[in-house]
């Protein structure tokens, strides 16, 4: 399950993304399970390949704030993303089972 504030703060971090225009590079953040933690997506230079991995939301904003602006600021970001493991799946909301829609979401798919 995905937690709230974890969505909050991806979603943060997804507004930081598009302002920078890293978000046309394929970067994407995603909540997780846990609260203080945010799921990167991005295509890796080294490998690539796109690749998801995890973070620490807070220590990302940190880092974020001081070297964002700088010049050569996303290829030095996504240099350290390739240092973290990799995720094994990319995180998933299990509230709404997949197959099922809600009935409002099956209404409107249905043509007037």
């Amino acid at each position: 399950m995905i937690n709230g504030k974890s969505q909050l703060a991806a979603s943060q971090l997804g507004d930081i993304f598009a302002k920078l225009g890293w978000v046309r590079a394929g970067l994407h953040a995603m909540a997780t399970e846990k609260e203080n933690e945010v799921a990167l997506q991005y295509h890796s230079p080294a490998t690539g390949a796109a690749r998801v991995v995890t973070c620490d939301a807070y220590g990302l904003s940190r880092w974020l704030k001081k070297e964002a602006t700088k010049p050569g600021a996303r290829g030095r970001f996504e240099a350290l993303l390739d240092r973290k493991a990799a995720r094994p799946a990319a995180p998933r909301q299990t509230l709404l089972p997949l197959g099922e829609l809600s009935p409002i979401a099956r209404r409107s798919l249905l043509p007037d």
